[in-house]
């Protein structure tokens, strides 16, 4: 019997910034089964608890103990499913029992190569990453070889691979450096492996970030789609193994989500003929236009009378080669703009919120110092998005990033937008033209003398501010709806079932 007689189920894997939940959620409100897989990730904002928990005590960034937090009773859902790369096993089991398959066949299809890949594991581990397979054969030892291949069986799959995958990298990439290599691959087989027998229950896979890669490796191939989550920007233009494995993975997807508008001219240098665009799913359940009891808290604790919240992570001074453009969140920019405006208007009574988080926290509480700013400024801990939702229902204004390569938003912005808030970022409206009939009615700033000038516009106009949050919900409705990222979505879904000859089964 084919597996696609069994229950239809689209797999998304790798839940970054948790999308892939938010999405398997919205999915599900309208009957459509799909499962997260998350890889143990270690981030706060890839746990479902991010999104869901309203908690209000500091929580570590990496890795934090749930067990510890209150959850106000939350409970993750039965189809969301969190495991280091060895343990997926015991979801692909799971999964198993409830479509009706033997969870024993799948398991003891598993147990021996888990053993295997240990052994491996553990023998590159203790030489330094030396490819014993292939250097016991160059010395003539052919029968211990094939003995070393039997127990470490990642050499033999890798290599199986690369003379598949290799070809179609040199014909889809021919001005790359370097071609696609076995070492290439044979970092990425170990997972691969893991997860091939869950891949094979599944109708669809939907990998984010660089998921995708194992969805290129693993084998049989399964109908996959990309999702990039800012990651189309500089990654698979590297000459490094990752950079090769997910350009190509791209181009042999059955079809790659563009998030980030200013990602389609990677995508045209990519070459890609399979994208289509969606903008980030916000959980306008929660996010939508609400009075709230905090504001009036903290006008009667701070006398303020003007709010500005700014949740983008600081990271504006230092980075690493190449990822300035993707990673600059532009903070110094905002920083020195509020103390140019709240200067020229001494009659506001100003409260600014940041967020500690990102490498140059520390570096924005100097430059804060140094402008004057300190009894103005509130510091958070890391916040979960209930507790971000209340802080913008009581914002006058959010500000989003202040990155001059790309110029687009964030989650952050939309979600400010949902509650009828006016936004200020840094906006390049050329990048956004391709897929959006209508340019968002931001505030765009690009330098500190531009914030200040939209800061006084709304501090002395208290109307225009509301008047702007009002033509932003309008906008926000009209083009970046959850209904509307939804429907893109089965959209996709379907034209992979109708090529496939399979009947859409809801």
């Amino acid at each position: 019997m084919s597996m696609f007689a069994r229950p239809r189920k689209i797999l998304h894997t790798g839940n970054l910034l948790n999308n892939a939940y938010l999405h398997c959620k919205y999915l599900r409100k309208r009957g459509i089964e799909a499962d997260c897989l998350s890889a143990a990730h270690p981030w706060i904002q890839g746990h479902p608890e991010w999104s869901e928990c309203h908690f209000t005590d500091a929580v570590e960034h990496l890795n934090p103990n749930w067990s510890e937090i209150d959850r106000n009773g939350f409970e993750r859902p039965s189809w969301y499913f969190e495991a280091a790369e060895r343990e997926i096993p015991n979801v692909a089991d799971k999964i198993a029992l409830e479509i009706g398959w033997s969870a024993c066949l799948v398991r003891q299809s598993y147990k021996l190569d888990v053993l295997r890949q240990e052994l491996f594991e553990d023998i590159i581990k203790f030489s330094g990453g030396l490819d014993f397979y292939h250097i016991l054969k160059r010395l003539g030892f052919v029968d211990l070889a094939a003995r070393f291949a039997k127990y470490g069986n990642l050499v033999s799959h890798s290599s199986s691979r690369t003379a598949e995958l290799q070809p179609l990298f040199d014909s889809a990439f021919p001005e790359r450096e370097n071609t696609l290599s076995h070492e290439d691959i044979l970092s990425w087989i170990s997972r691969t492996l893991m997860q091939e027998q869950l891949n094979r229950m599944y109708s669809v896979v939907q990998g984010y970030s660089l998921e995708p890669i194992l969805s290129l490796l693993a084998r049989p191939k399964r109908p996959y789609v990309c999702y990039e989550n800012g990651t189309m920007r500089a990654f698979p233009f590297e000459e490094t193994g990752q950079g090769r494995l997910l350009a190509l993975s791209y181009k042999q997807a059955d079809k790659v989500i563009i998030t980030n508008p200013d990602c389609i001219d990677a995508a045209r240098r990519l070459g890609l003929d399979n994208t289509v665009f969606i903008p980030h799913l916000i959980d306008d359940d929660k996010f939508r236009p609400s009075e709230t009891a905090l504001r009036t808290q903290l006008e009667n604790e701070t006398g303020c009378n003007f709010i500005v919240v700014a949740p983008a992570r600081h990271h504006w001074n230092t980075f690493s080669e190449g990822l300035k453009g993707t990673m600059n969140k532009g903070n110094d920019i905002l920083i020195r703009g509020l103390a140019s405006a709240f200067a020229a208007y001494p009659e506001i009574k100003p409260l600014v919120f940041f967020f500690e988080w990102g490498q140059e926290v520390e570096q924005s509480k100097e430059l804060i110092e140094e402008c004057g700013l300190t009894d103005r400024v509130r510091w958070e801990p890391m916040r979960s998005k209930p507790v971000i939702k209340d802080l913008i229902q009581a914002a006058d204004l959010v500000v989003d990033q202040f990155n001059a390569h790309h110029g687009s938003f964030g989650a952050t912005a939309l979600e400010a937008m949902a509650c009828e808030k006016p936004v200020m970022l840094n906006f390049v409206a050329e990048n956004h033209r391709w897929c959006f009939p209508e340019m968002p009615p931001f505030l765009n700033a690009s330098d500190p003398e531009s914030v200040k000038g939209h800061l006084l516009e709304l501090m002395r106009d208290k109307e225009l501010g509301r008047k702007i949050g009002r033509k932003s919900l309008e906008w926000y409705r009209a083009y970046n709806s959850s209904e509307l990222v939804i429907d893109r979505h089965v959209d996709i879904y379907k034209e992979i079932w109708d090529k496939n000859g399979w009947t859409w089964p809801y």
